[in-house]
């Protein structure tokens, strides 16, 4: 009888990349049950984990991780063993020179009896002991084992095509086998396409590197002849030269390295980082668990350099949203130039210009202040204006209008003085007005001068 122990259930592990072998095994395996009339296998996947890659650098005497981490599937197999004449199929031995290898079909809940572990190559059946490299222990429904060769199957069992029912019994039991040789064929050929990085300690190592070289995108290092970030963060992370080169080379991150990054996690993680834009998307996906796919390594290194911006540009909208509530404090001040219709002069500084694009083309809108802090707005289809610069206008009062309840006074038809006023010490509009008419009035003496001298010239 079999000595009976504690129900276990036996777990497999294999390279994510090689599920797609996995599947395509089972689906022969139940092609091949159906044909001896047993139920299908199956897998179930219990859970992921990571395994980190080693490396060992030149003249050291130890490996070290390198930042890359392989992801395996843990699972379990479910089958039912072949069963003819009242015996199913337990286990398969595979007789060496130093023992047997016994390897129990999924399903099996007890260690088969432990004299099969040393068991010569015998028959039960037949009595003979012969050269054989795999035998096969059956179970009847009684409880009964027996150990069996391959060439007596048929007679024991009375089915004519006993090698169908041992083969599907063996792939059962060698599951495991298939899966280690799979495993081996996998990484025997090279890389495999399917590595990842703790997402942390990535981003602590970006950090510390920025810090030390500055943030370098793929892009500006082709520019520059240079090496960029993503590639020395690679570097560091998994160094290929001698320890003594690379003693000058490391950087060692720090705990201040790690809140940074984790900083940067939080906030990739929060709704300040949208997914308006491919990139965020990526960004967004990339930076969501706690390991990433090593694909995503170069966006995933250019979130540091992103939230920087970021907080660079919060910072200047903030400073002009202050700017903003100073002028409009300013602005409060202001009053109502002239009347509707009339033609005035006026004296003021632009601050502000606008590029305004509509169906019947771009118009250029000037928003200004004169010394007063009276608001001046002319909407132009001329660009000629600019910024922070005095100017003396003269244009027709448009409209009197209101804005964020702030008065402005609208221009329209606006002709420049031609003397840019540098000074913030500005005439005020009565001057202005007498300096014009002063123009004027010289302008329409001396052409009636010229008249005349061009009449007497006549005569």
């Amino acid at each position: 009888m079999a000595e009976e122990i504690e129900q276990e259930i036996t777990e497999y592990r294999i390279h994510e990349t090689s599920m797609g072998w996995l599947d395509k095994k089972f689906k022969r395996m139940a092609k091949v049950a159906g044909q001896v009339g047993a139920k299908p296998p199956t897998y179930t996947i219990l859970r992921g984990e990571y395994v980190e890659r080693k490396k060992q650098l030149l003249g050291d005497d130890f490996e070290q991780g390198t930042g890359e981490y392989d992801r395996y599937y843990i699972i379990t197999v479910e089958g039912e063993p072949p069963k003819l004449a009242g015996w199913s199929f337990v286990a398969t031995l595979t007789h060496t020179k130093d023992g047997n290898l016994i390897n129990k079909v999924p399903g099996t809940i007890e260690d088969v009896s432990g004299k099969y572990r040393t068991a010569s190559p015998t028959c039960d059946y037949c009595g003979l002991i012969r050269k054989r490299t795999d035998s096969f222990i059956v179970r009847s429904d009684a409880g009964e084992y027996k150990q069996v060769g391959r060439n007596c199957l048929a007679k024991f069992l009375g089915y004519s095509n006993p090698e169908r029912v041992a083969g599907y019994a063996a792939m059962l039991a060698n599951i495991r086998k298939a899966i280690e040789e799979q495993e081996e064929k996998l990484f025997s050929g090279g890389g495999h396409g399917s590595d990842y990085r703790d997402l942390l300690s990535f981003l602590t190592m970006v950090v510390a590197v920025i810090e030390e070289h500055g943030w370098v995108s793929v892009a500006k290092a082709r520019e520059r002849d240079v090496t960029p970030t993503i590639r020395e963060v690679e570097f560091q992370l998994s160094p290929d030269i001698d320890k003594k080169d690379y003693r000058h080379l490391k950087i060692t991150p720090t705990d201040e390295h790690k809140s940074r990054a984790q900083e940067a996690i939080d906030f990739a993680r929060s709704e300040k980082l949208t997914t308006d834009s491919d990139y965020k998307h990526n960004l967004k996906v990339s930076t969501a668990g706690d390991m990433f796919h090593n694909k995503a390594s170069g966006v995933v290194a250019s979130l540091i350099a992103f939230e920087d911006h970021d907080k660079e540009w919060e910072r200047v909208q903030q400073q002009r949203r202050e700017e903003s509530e100073k002028r409009k404090d300013e602005y409060r001040k202001s009053e109502y130039l002239g009347d509707i219709g009339e033609r005035i002069t006026v004296n003021v500084r632009v601050v502000r210009r606008m590029v305004l694009d509509s169906p019947y083309g771009v118009t250029y809108l000037f928003r200004m202040l004169d010394g007063e802090n009276n608001v001046v707005v002319w909407f132009s289809s001329n660009d000629i204006l600019e910024e922070d610069q005095w100017y003396t206008l003269i244009g027709t009062v448009k409209k009197h209008d209101r804005y964020d309840d702030i008065k402005q006074t609208v221009l329209t038809r606006c002709k420049i003085v031609p003397d840019v006023i540098d000074s913030p010490v500005v005439p005020t509009v009565a001057e202005s007005k007498k300096k014009i008419a002063t123009k004027k009035k010289r302008r329409k003496s001396h052409r009636k001068t010229t008249e005349a001298s061009i009449g007497e010239m006549r005569i």
